[in-house]
């Protein structure tokens, strides 16, 4: 699903879309911050936002649109495209 997803632009697409105002990204020079967790060995965790088992599919469909999966978060639909979703998706699975 990530064939044409370039992990520098998802970087890139961290910061232009705000991710680090509540999270903490290794690779992106941000203020740090702990409203939301940090992002670093996403690709170990079993879930995506502790319910949803962690997959590539999931983490799109999650960053796309997190209410839509829990209203409950306090994580904010940004207006993701499913292609800078991909992108994202693509960085954080290179993260340690």
């Amino acid at each position: 699903m990530l064939t044409r997803a370039d992990p520098s632009r998802g970087r890139t697409l961290i910061v232009e879309k705000g991710c680090v105002a509540c999270h903490v990204v290794p690779g992106v020079r941000a203020p740090v911050s702990f409203v939301g967790p940090p992002l670093d060995g996403l690709r170990q965790q079993a879930y995506v936002a502790g319910r949803w088992p962690n997959n590539v599919e999931t983490l799109v469909r999650w960053l796309q649109d997190p209410p839509a999966m829990n209203p409950e978060t306090a994580m904010p639909n940004v207006g993701l495209t499913s292609e800078e979703a991909e992108h994202i998706t693509a960085y954080l699975l290179t993260l340690p």
